[in-house]
């Protein structure tokens, strides 16, 4: 992941690019998949360097019932690498906090990683079932949700130095 990160940083200074996905996520890391990245980049359009860099924008369909709104990111893809693009803050801030608590949670099974990126986003009561009741993730996942849930995300970040 390293040296794909530093080579994707060196040739999109303006923005502000995270790794994420299983491969990073997961101790120890799930070989086999994707790369995946996270880029936010407020003020530039970064695709035609991406689109000069190999990188194809994938179509928005396969992503229809998974995200709440097709307007905060781009797909991109080169081979095994995966971006996520965004020119959205709160979005790229919901993004990386979700795969914080993922990674320090290690969470390794793919539908509770899900459970954690939707209800950070405001989508819980459509994800719910992918966390078993008993499962203390699942209240552990509320507390993010509801009225305060964005101010608990915003102190999440604080505490754990999380900055885009």
């Amino acid at each position: 992941i390293r040296p794909r990160l530093m080579k994707l940083r060196a040739l999109l200074p303006e923005a502000k690019i995270h790794p994420v996905g299983s491969r990073y996520v997961c101790s120890p890391p799930v070989y086999g998949t994707d790369i995946d990245f996270l880029i936010w980049s407020p003020v530039a359009d970064i695709g035609a360097k991406l689109t000069l860099m190999g990188f194809e924008k994938s179509q928005f369909t396969e992503y229809f019932k998974s995200w709440n709104s097709i307007d905060d990111f781009w797909a991109w893809r080169r081979h095994n690498v995966n971006l996520i693009v965004t020119r959205s803050q709160c979005y790229a801030e919901t993004f990386h906090t979700a795969t914080h608590i993922c990674k320090a949670k290690n969470l390794r099974h793919k539908e509770h990683r899900i459970a954690v990126h939707e209800g950070l986003r405001g989508n819980w009561e459509e994800h719910r079932y992918l966390v078993a009741e008993d499962n203390p993730l699942r209240s552990y996942i509320e507390q993010f949700t509801g009225p305060y849930g964005p101010t608990l995300q915003k102190a999440y970040r604080a505490k754990h130095g999380l900055t885009l």
